[in-house]
């Protein structure tokens, strides 16, 4: 068993390597574009490895490495703002026309789209953050699971790397023509939820032997309480 750590060890402070006064600036920036390079490889591994096999019966070899997750969460939430941004910056800035071959209310409004872009970041960030932490709850509570909480955080983004070429897909629907592509971004984003919900589905699966609180319950309490706290969050941000 691994043991528990923080969810918020990806800030902890790793050791740094003394730089040495006569080290050359040139060879310091050539190491630090040397591990960006290195990342991003095995970054790449590792979403190649859940696209082919997205729900493993064991984690992938890739999914050992704390910042995957943090990244996977990151990159959904920038596509996902930027598109949700783009879309209602332009439905907003032609409220007026809509509203006068609809039967949409002739009212006036500020938009400010930056300020909503910021919001939704964070908003999706967080929540998407969330859930792997809610099951990681009620997995460690419930079936005393000692896991490492950032390697968790990995393999369960891992499950929903499908999910960031749909978004990638969806910012350059928004950007391009967001009115004729508006259905197919809504149906996008409609997917990755249920990927997301998918996973938090399939994670609880090698748990349906044990009887002592029956799967079911488990579950939804565990959806209960993510869509509670989803609720408060998005009262607090908008």
């Amino acid at each position: 068993m691994r043991q528990s750590k923080s969810w918020f060890t990806w800030v902890e402070k790793r050791p740094q390597k003394e730089v040495k006064e006569n080290e050359p600036v040139t060879q310091r920036r050539g190491q630090k574009k040397h591990y960006t390079k290195n990342y991003f490889s095995r970054y790449l591994s590792y979403v190649k490895a859940y696209l082919k096999q997205p729900f493993p019966e064991f984690a992938h070899p890739q999914a050992n490495n704390s910042f995957h997750g943090l990244t996977t969460i990151l990159l959904l939430s920038l596509f996902n703002t930027i598109s949700l941004t783009a879309v209602a910056n332009y439905f907003v800035s032609r409220y007026d026309w809509f509203a006068n071959i609809s039967i949409l209310p002739n009212v006036s409004f500020t938009f400010t789209p930056w300020l909503f872009a910021i919001k939704t970041f964070f908003f999706l960030v967080i929540s998407l953050w969330l859930l792997p932490v809610v099951i990681h709850c009620f997995k460690k509570i419930i079936y005393k699971e000692e896991t490492d909480s950032a390697i968790w955080l990995s393999e369960f983004m891992g499950m929903n790397v499908f999910s960031l070429i749909l978004s990638f897909i969806g910012l350059l629907m928004a950007l391009l023509a967001p009115l004729l592509f508006f259905v197919v971004i809504l149906f996008l984003l409609i997917i990755q939820l249920v990927i997301l919900n998918m996973a938090a589905v399939v994670s609880f699966t090698p748990y349906s032997n044990q009887r002592f609180i029956p799967l079911f319950y488990i579950i939804l309490g565990a959806f209960f309480t993510n869509v509670l706290i989803e609720f408060i969050l998005f009262s607090l941000i908008f």
